[in-house]
Formats: C-alpha cells, structure tokens, sequence
C-alpha cells in the first residue's frame, strides 16, 4: 500500500465454500506500508477473499483460497469453574473452545469416586459449554481430547468437597418447642448436621429483655449436637437463632414462651469436665469431671446419697469411680479408661439422669505402647496368697501408663492389684488368692505392650510343681 493511499478505507470480506461470511482481521504490520489478512476457516473447501478499497475491488480480487482439512489439538482449550473445584450434588461447568483446532472429533470423560452425569452443549461457534454434576466428594479426572489427542492440560484433576446445605440442618427437641420450656427447669435440643456437609454451628439464645443466655453445646458424634440452657423467668420469650456455616437453618430464629416451673421440679444440676466436653479421652490416663448442685438448704437441692454416678467400659463391666465431695453441692469425680473403646458415663439425681446424661465418651490410644519392655520374665507357675510383682520399663514410651487387669477362669476369684509408677518405670503389684488358671494382660496408654498378654497358673507351692512335674515325666 502506498504512502499516497488512504489506508483506513481498506477493508476484506472472506467467505467459505457456502457462502457464509467468516470473521476476518486487517492487521498492520511494523511496515505501516504493509497489511496481514487473518481468519480461521472453520472446514475445508473454497473459500474466497474479497480485498477492497473504498468499496471497489482491488486487482486480482476475489482470490480463491482451498483449505484443506487439517488438525492441531494444541490450539483448543478448555477454561472455566468445573475444571478446578465443585461440589456435591451441584451442577459444576466449563467451556471447551475448538476454534482453529482444524477438523477432528472432541471426546469428553470424567473419572472420580461416583458417576458423574455429564452433558455438552454446542454453541455453534467453535465452543461448547460442558456440565456435570458429582454425587461424592474426592478427587476427579476429566479428560478432554480432540482428534484422540488431549489437548493442553488433560486430564483435568478436579477436587469435589461436600456442598454446605444449611437448609439441610435438623433442629428439634423439648429446648426449642412452646409451652416445653419451663422456669429454671434445664431445657435441651439437638441440632443434626450430618447431612448438610462441612461447616460449624453457632448458637445464640436471648430473652425478651435483651440479655443473653448462656448456651452449653456438647458433640454426639455423627454430626449431633446437644445445645442445654437454664430458661430464666416464667412468661420471658426466648429466640434462638442457630446458624450452620455462616447462615441460618430452616426455621431460625426459634421463639419459645417460658411457662411456670411445676411444684416439683428438682434443682438444676450442672456437670463441667471431661464428660461434658464429650471429648477423645487418652487411654490409661486419669479422667475427671465434677458436679454442681445447689448447696444444702437451697430449694430441690439434692442430698449427698442422691448423686449417683456409675461408668461402664468398652466390655459392658462396671468401673468404680473415685467420687469425693469438695465443698457444699459440689463433686469431683476421677476415673482411668484402661483400655479403648466407648465409656458409658451415667449421672443421677434423685434417680433421674441429670441434663446430658448419660454420657457417651471416647477412649484412644496413646503413647508407643511397643516400647515398654518387661525386665524380668513373668513365671508361669505362680503362688496364690503370695504378693507377685511385675516390673517394666517405660521411660521410651512417652505419654501413657501401664494399666494390667488379671481375671480368674472360675471368675469367682477377685485379684488384690497395686500399679506404682516412679521415673518411668512402673511396678505391678497382684495377689492370686484362689488355685487355677488367670489371664493377665498388660497395657501401656490402652494399647497391649509386647508378651503382656498370657495365663498363668496358681499353685500352692511353686517348687512343688516343679517337683511333680519331674516326677511325672520319669515314668
């Protein structure tokens, strides 16, 4: 093009073998003098180039074009949301552009943990729009290929979390029902969670009077949770508004009218501690918690004889609690969950369980149980009214104690047993009072330390045994 033309009065149309016209670009080069025609034939055949000026063909115009078919998957790509993050049960979408990727057919596949449905949509313009949904979470490959050949950065791997769903959040119970809620009476509800996905709860309770009131909530495991509270004054009403990951359940706020408490009502008792937190407890390690009822002289306060407290370990068998009272309505109770497994902690007043009763409790393992070493052999033979000691080393343990149980065959036998710790090192003591066959097993943090599980034998006299034994096999 010359410097005496007028270049803004230049101008290209392209069209392909059916006379569609196709997008095309005038783009000068460094050389202002000189002009690049770019397009993208979108099939193979003729195409023609209409090059004008000021609407008036220039010579040679049109020029004919015939595109063959080619193929290049380097030119496709795919973008969007759906190729990096999604969510369950939600439609997650990208879009795949073919555009100057020549002819060749494009395949799409997701593999992950569920089936996931996808569908395409053609856009007629190169492009299509993809959509899937994933019905678990998990990690997803998604694969997009063009003439058999993945285009750049297939497989996609997608990473599919549980969708948050407030609205499937379940709160019920006596604490949030009208006429249910009675003064100074402790009220409970539950909130359940387990099928609205990741996300933490909030609770928060007011009266009428503006003033807010305190809340305990406790985790039951498989996403429930305990929410107990002390209404205040008959005819207060009470809101609570609960929140699952930042939003309100269904149905919150929750307004509850406060009704008179019954002639009968018993005092409010409280528990605080490792049975109210319903937390993982470690294993062979002391557990306490401690109760508060009102003190004596106080309306519905309890006597001393009425607070009841009974636990029950993983085997179903009874353990007995340490329970001493520190003050006026006030208890403090110790326990050692032995081995792993559920603890069924039982409260009572009066007979009744009191507000969260009973307790269900986790006991894990801890330490590096493998570690403890016996320092001397344990005699299979032994003497039954005689102190028996077992000495261990477990000062490379770490956290954790030895715990021993010794059970009679006859289970009719009891066994007097005295654990003695002191700088890692640990001494058991046990007494066999009746003949026969016990089992004895010994743990470190809940879990059993090498050669700590065997029977022995009670006999009268050691050397005895020893000698009839001898005598037998020499007839």
């Amino acid at each position: 093009v010359g410097d005496d033309v007028d270049k803004s009065k230049l101008s290209c149309n392209i069209f392909d073998p059916r006379g569609n016209e196709i997008p095309s670009k005038l783009v000068p080069s460094d050389n202002s003098d000189i002009f690049r025609i770019m397009y993208t034939p979108f099939e193979a055949g003729r195409h023609t180039i209409d090059l004008l000026y000021d609407s008036v063909p220039v010579p040679g115009s049109p020029f004919v074009v015939n595109v063959k078919s080619g193929c290049d998957p380097t030119r496709c790509r795919a973008f969007g949301p759906g190729l990096d993050k999604a969510l369950t049960d939600e439609p997650a979408t990208f879009t795949v552009e073919t555009r100057g990727a020549g002819a060749g057919g494009l395949s799409l596949a997701i593999e992950g943990p569920s089936e996931a449905k996808m569908s395409c949509t053609d856009n007629r313009d190169g492009s299509c729009d993809v959509e899937y949904v994933p019905t678990e979470p998990g990690e997803y490959d998604i694969t997009i290929r063009f003439a058999e050949k993945h285009i750049p950065g297939s497989p996609f791997k997608v990473v599919v979390t549980e969708a948050t769903r407030p609205d499937k959040v379940k709160v019920y119970g006596p604490g949030i029902e009208h006429n249910q809620v009675q003064e100074g009476v402790p009220a409970e509800f539950y909130i359940d969670c387990g099928q609205a996905g990741p996300g933490k709860i909030a609770v928060k309770l007011s009266s009428s009077d503006g003033k807010p009131i305190s809340v305990q909530i406790g985790d039951r495991g498989d996403g429930v949770y305990s929410v107990s509270y002390i209404p205040p004054e008959k005819d207060s009403v009470l809101t609570a508004h609960v929140r699952f990951a930042d939003q309100d359940v269904s149905a919150s706020p929750f307004v509850m009218t406060v009704a008179p408490a019954p002639e009968d009502a018993a005092a409010p008792v409280k528990v605080s501690g490792d049975a109210a937190t319903k937390k993982n407890l470690p294993a062979s390690l002391p557990a306490s918690f401690q109760i508060d009822a009102p003190k004596q002289g106080t309306a519905g306060a309890p006597a001393t004889e009425d607070i009841n407290v009974s636990i029950k370990g993983p085997d179903g068998k009874p353990l007995v609690p340490k329970m001493e009272q520190v003050e006026d309505g006030t208890y403090a109770v110790t326990f050692v969950p032995d081995e792993c497994g559920p603890y069924n902690v039982s409260i009572k007043c009066g007979g009744k369980d009191v507000l969260g009763s009973p307790f269900l409790l986790q006991a894990i393992p801890t330490g590096e149980a493998e570690k403890v070493k016996l320092l001397e052999a344990i005699p299979t033979n032994q003497e039954y009214g005689k102190k028996n000691h077992v000495a261990l080393d477990a000062r490379e343990a770490g956290t954790g104690a030895v715990t021993c149980k010794i059970v009679s065959h006859s289970e009719a036998s009891d066994v007097d047993l005295e654990v003695i710790e002191k700088d890692g090192f640990f001494d058991i003591f046990y007494t066999l009072k009746d003949p026969g066959d016990y089992d004895l097993d010994i743990k470190f943090g809940g879990q059993n330390i090498p050669n700590g599980t065997f029977t022995i034998k009670a006999v009268e006299s050691v050397e005895e045994q020893v000698t009839s034994s001898t005598s037998s096999t020499t007839k």
